[in-house]
């Protein structure tokens, strides 16, 4: 039944593009790349325990990483793609090299430190970035020109993601991960290194993101200092708790809600900022395993068989 209902929202998808317009498939396709950043995000959330505010760093490293091969060294989609994605990889290597040591409070303030830097350099290192303006960029691959030809691309990016991500979280590395986060003693006296798995989780979790950046230059024409701010990181990380961490795709779920939800409210008032921060104070109040997570329970508890009373025994010798 669940694969069944993933294959049919699948298939409701992929026929986006025949019942909506331009715009709602615009909307959709920024929502697809969000989502493959909190799926992402979540290997260090969800999996690893671990919270970051900086991973809006690492999505504008690899969106500008292809911006500027593209417009530097005169690369096309796929391989200005993979330069920026290894340049990410990179970045994201000497992060997690620094933050993997710590948990808590120090973990997240190295990557609000590293978001930080990349804002920073964003917008004051003009001669390379454009500053304010931004760097170029939107280069699409040959036969992917059309809305909604690249909206399909991205999706079926983001299926493959979820399902690489799925193997990679049952496979040994997923469970040292999760092992990790549950009891870093325990992992230690077993002979693992708690940082050397918090490092795995942390590339893995900034390779996906380095993927979203790279479609994300494709989708929009301008990558701006405003793809690494500080608010960007805390979106992203609303989207993995409003969706639910516990659930697989529950950050998914997400990130399309609340971009959804976030370009609907915005259309018809100015104010929305302030509605997407009642709807998010709902979500935690009412829901506090996430849209997805809170679902999933409700659905487990209507369908669970209730017990039977236990018959009493028959005496002997009665009829």
């Amino acid at each position: 039944m669940r694969v069944t209902g993933l294959v049919v929202l699948v298939v409701l998808a992929v026929l986006l593009p025949y019942g909506v317009g331009e715009y709602w498939v615009g909307i959709a396709t920024e929502a697809a790349i969000f989502a493959i950043v909190a799926l992402g995000l979540n290997v260090l959330m969800g999996l690893g325990g671990l919270v970051s505010v900086g991973h809006a760093g690492l999505f504008a490293t690899s969106a500008y990483a292809t911006s500027l091969a593209q417009q530097h060294l005169d690369l096309g989609f796929a391989t200005s793609g993979l330069f920026a994605i290894g340049v990410t990889i990179a970045v994201t290597a000497l992060v997690a090299a620094l933050a993997v040591r710590t948990t808590g409070m120090y973990f997240l303030m190295i990557t609000l430190a590293v978001g930080m830097l990349v804002w920073g350099l964003s917008h004051r290192w003009s001669s390379l970035t454009g500053g304010e303006n931004g760097s170029v960029s939107g280069v699409r691959p040959a036969g992917v020109t059309r809305y909604y030809q690249y909206y399909w691309l991205v999706l079926g990016v983001l299926v493959a993601v979820a399902v690489v991500l799925w193997y990679f979280q049952r496979s040994r590395a997923g469970m040292r991960i999760r092992g990790t986060r549950d009891s870093a003693a325990r992992m230690t006296s077993m002979g693992y290194s708690p940082a050397a798995q918090r490092f795995v989780a942390f590339l893995a979790s900034g390779t996906v993101t380095a993927v979203a950046g790279v479609l994300y230059a494709g989708y929009y024409p301008v990558v701006s200092p405003s793809t690494a701010h500080l608010s960007m990181s805390i979106l992203f990380m609303l989207m993995v708790i409003a969706g639910g961490s516990s659930v697989y795709l529950g950050p998914a779920v997400g990130a399309i809600v609340l971009t959804v939800l976030r370009a609907a409210v915005s259309a018809e008032t100015q104010r929305w900022a302030t509605i997407m921060g009642l709807i998010l104070v709902a979500v935690v109040l009412f829901a506090p395993d996430g849209i997805s997570g809170t679902l999933r329970g409700r659905l487990r508890r209507r369908t669970a068989v209730p017990p039977q009373p236990a018959r009493e025994p028959v005496a002997q010798g009665a009829r």
